[in-house]
């Protein structure tokens, strides 16, 4: 059954007279979701084909780029601000998308008549809202989601939030005399500055801290100061009080969104053993981890309290996925034997040592095959190519897909690798007319920001990668291409350097476009 018509009497919001950024957030894509899904043992719905609900969507620019890529699947936002919903339309309107529906509504009025949905994502939204609603939202999980589906549910955690909530209270005694919006966002960050020093009186962690979070603030819009920082209602919680909220409304914890939160990697061989004598009872170890890392945002994944959770993750889950290093890596040798160690380093997740001959032999070709994500069965197939030509004994394949299996679920726990159920069919090569996708067109036009088709945001910050992009309409050649940009170019009154003729700008440009475009199609914005 499709959602209600919206809501008429709407009054406005905050955010109708301060905006809040729309912004990306990779973590809640109903693949990323899937994926974690799937390594505690359940079986959710395929990405390709899903209804997805996000509430407090904004002006969608987190919905909208996954109905673009995903266009069996249907997807629902929801926000209170009608000004977000709106802008948000004109998007959908301009690509023409048919399976996402946008609608100026309040949490409190949704029910089980919306249907039931595979994802329901609730970023930025638990914490900033009164107690009514944090219930509400938990209910609508429990009304509204399929028997296997997942929920993603950010919040501001303790004891972090501590810290925060510090700052928080110093800029809210400051502006208590202030009422207008923006004069409210400039009094708070020039408290903060202020407090922030540097005061060379005064040495403590605590001042350190103070300085990197007041230059966060400077650096994010004045919405997000005004919204999250100066907000009449903020509530953190411990992850044990929200994970008991969220019992009381049938629902129990999956896992965290990054599977990196779930690791006691991070900790000293101390703490790690003190953690592992809470092994048995995963939500208490949780709560630890928090405390050891001072946590203070949790985006926690939640099912149906009847829906069997296998833990731990089971690394046989894996050999159904595909297998990708996360960022490029470079290894210290090339030698697969057993008795020789290889250290494979990435900027800046770190580095991992194996001695594992078909685990050098995977990572070697993961290098090789990168930004590629491969099916885990093609990785063990090129693995095992290589150990044979490098004259080294083979295990049984059964033997040797446990243990790469095994290890690429250690190496996505470490950040090394990503593992994902499905992956944007996207071309490795620019084509003969090369074509930008339509969302990072619309988006180019109005900023430097744009959504890749892999679900990131990158800021294009050169002209040139500026210009380039708003011409990938696919009606041009290269040719055309170098043509167009040195026009565009010329017509801003650029030279890319001092003493340069027509006819050496476009010898540039031409010399420059591939690269530039292949640098286009490994981050995802292009389809042709």
């Amino acid at each position: 059954m499709p959602p209600p018509p919206p809501s008429t009497s709407l009054a406005e919001t905050p955010y109708d007279v301060v905006t809040y950024p729309g912004q990306l957030h990779v973590q809640t894509h109903p693949e990323r979701l899937a994926t974690i899904g799937k390594l505690f043992g359940m079986t959710p719905a395929p990405v390709t084909n899903c209804r997805v609900l996000e509430l407090g969507c904004g002006s969608a620019e987190n919905l909208i780029p996954m109905a673009l890529a995903l266009p069996e699947s249907q997807f629902t936002g929801v926000d209170l601000a009608g000004s977000a919903i709106q802008q948000g339309q004109e998007l959908v309107t301009h690509l023409g998308l048919k399976n996402c529906r946008l609608i100026h509504e309040d949490i409190l009025k949704i029910d089980a008549t919306w249907g039931q949905f595979d994802y329901i994502i609730a970023h930025g939204v638990y914490a900033w809202v009164p107690e009514a609603v944090r219930d509400q939202l938990l209910a609508i999980c429990h009304q509204c989601l399929a028997p296997q589906g997942i929920a993603f549910i950010s919040y501001n955690a303790y004891p972090g939030a501590h810290l925060s909530a510090m700052l928080r209270e110093m800029m809210l005694f400051h502006v208590r005399d202030f009422t207008p919006p923006q004069e409210r966002i400039q009094q708070a960050l020039t408290l903060a500055k202020l407090v922030a020093g540097p005061h060379p009186s005064v040495v403590s962690p605590v001042q350190d801290w103070l300085q990197t979070e007041t230059q966060r603030l400077l650096n994010s819009h004045p919405g997000q100061a005004y919204h999250d920082e100066l907000a009449p209602v903020h509530a953190p919680v411990y992850f044990t009080d929200f994970i008991e909220h969220a019992r009381r409304h049938e629902l129990q914890f999956i896992g965290e969104a990054d599977f990196q939160d779930m690791s006691d990697r991070p900790f000293s061989e101390e703490g790690q053993q003190a953690l592992q004598q809470l092994a048995g009872d995963r939500i208490r170890r949780e709560q630890y981890r928090d405390f050891f890392k001072l946590r203070r945002f949790r985006q926690t994944l939640l099912t149906h309290a009847t829906t069997p959770v296998a833990t731990p993750p089971d690394p046989t889950a894996v050999d159904a996925m595909l297998v990708r290093l996360f960022l490029p890596a470079v290894a210290s040798n090339t030698d697969l034997n057993a008795q020789v160690t290889t250290t494979f380093s990435t900027q800046p997740r770190g580095q991992v040592q194996t001695d594992l001959p078909l685990g050098k032999a995977a990572l070697h070709h993961l290098m090789a095959e990168y930004p590629r994500a491969l099916p885990l069965t093609d990785l063990l197939t090129a693995a095992r190519a290589k150990l044979a030509i490098a004259g080294l004994a083979l295990a049984d394949i059964e033997s040797d897909r446990r243990a790469l299996s095994g290890f690429m679920l250690q190496l996505y726990e470490s950040g090394v690798t990503r593992l994902h159920t499905w992956v944007a069919d996207l071309p490795r090569k620019a084509g003969p007319q090369p074509t930008a996708s339509p969302i990072a067109r619309w988006q180019i036009a109005r900023g430097p920001r744009v959504t890749t088709l892999k679900h990131q945001s990158v800021d294009v910050e050169d002209l040139i990668g500026q210009l380039l992009i708003s011409l990938l309409d696919g009606t041009r050649d290269r040719a055309a291409l170098c043509e167009a940009l040195a026009a565009g170019l010329e017509a801003r009154g650029v030279q890319l350097n001092q003493e340069q003729t027509a006819t050496a700008l476009r010898e540039e440009l031409s010399h420059g476009l591939e690269s530039n475009l292949q640098a286009l199609a490994d981050i995802g914005i292009l389809i042709n």
